[in-house]
Order: structure tokens, then C-alpha cells, then sequence
């Protein structure tokens, strides 16, 4: 029975995951999208984004009535507006793009400095009754942290992050 119970916890952390969780509780979307834009606009300073990844996502997100979601590897940046992502009326958007300062380059190998990819993404669905906001972290990663609070005054977080993985030269 642990080995079962391991393995379910494992599986908990794959991507596309919807944990509606017991009744009356709010739904939850967690993916690693791998990119809102296309690999070859990756570089763009303006890049488009990919719109049958942006159409099945929040079509899902919609006729499931997703409350709260979490997305990892968003490659967005600046140029790209949050309502082009969910429209503002229906989901309020925190994101952490990659920047200098969430992946400084590497003093010793600038080369393996990547400026682009990465960024997460929680979107909270406006018309429930919960006071979201943005947790100020002082972390140079990208990670964000929305407090929730229901209408009973129960606060809870929710987090995610994005490590970018390093490669480690052992020859040295």
C-alpha cells in the first residue's frame, strides 16, 4: 500500500493534471506547457504566440470551469499581453517571466546563459469569491506565490516554479 501511495504522489506531479479535489473546493490545472510560442519565435524580441496551444488550453479551461492555472515553461515575454493568454474578465494573471535576473548568466560559461524560455504562470479565475494577491519574493528564480483568501478568512498559497536544468561539466 506505500508503494502505491508513493507512486500517486508521483503522478501528482506530472504535467496536465486537473485535481478537482473534494466537493465544494475549487479545481485546479497544473501543465507544463513547453512553450505559448512557437520554438522558431523563441528568439523574437516580438514573438506571436501559438494559437492552437492558447485555443485547446482555454478551451479546456473553460468548459471544465477550471478554477485556478498553474503553468510552467510559458516562454512568454513582455511583448506578449496577460488577456492574449485568458481574457482579463474571466481570470486575473500572475506571471514571472525569464529575465537577466531570474537566470543571471554563468560567470564562468556566459555561453550557457539562455535568455529565453522558461517562465511560470498562475491564473485565478475572477468571478469566484477569493481575494488573490501576489506574494513579493526576493528571489532571483522563477517562482511566484499567490495568497488566497476565501470569504471565511481561510488563507492558503499557492506556488510554482521553474528551474532551469543545468548541466554540470564533471571533467573539471
Amino acid at each position: 500500500k506505500q508503494w502505491y501511495q508513493r507512486r500517486v504522489a508521483i503522478t501528482a506531479g506530472n504535467p496536465s493534471i486537473l485535481n478537482p479535489g473534494p466537493s465544494s473546493s475549487l479545481s485546479l490545472y497544473y501543465q507544463n506547457v513547453q512553450g505559448l510560442i512557437p520554438f522558431g519565435q523563441l528568439g523574437e524580441t516580438n514573438p506571436i504566440l501559438d494559437t492552437t496551444k492558447i485555443l485547446e488550453m482555454s478551451t479546456y479551461v473553460m468548459q471544465n470551469k477550471i478554477d485556478i492555472v498553474i503553468l510552467n515553461e510559458t516562454w512568454l515575454k513582455r511583448s506578449i499581453f496577460d488577456n492574449e493568454i485568458f481574457p482579463l474578465t474571466q481570470f486575473k494573471i500572475f506571471r514571472k517571466d525569464r529575465t537577466a535576473w531570474t537566470h543571471p548568466p554563468d560567470p564562468i560559461n556566459p555561453k550557457r546563459f539562455r535568455k529565453n524560455g522558461g517562465g511560470v504562470l498562475i491564473a485565478v479565475r475572477s468571478d469566484i469569491d477569493i481575494i488573490s494577491k501576489e506574494i513579493k519574493l526576493g528571489s532571483g528564480a522563477e517562482i511566484i506565490a499567490v495568497e488566497l483568501t476565501t470569504p471565511s478568512g481561510a488563507k492558503f498559497i499557492i506556488c510554482t516554479c521553474y528551474r532551469l536544468r543545468l548541466c554540470v561539466d564533471t571533467t573539471a
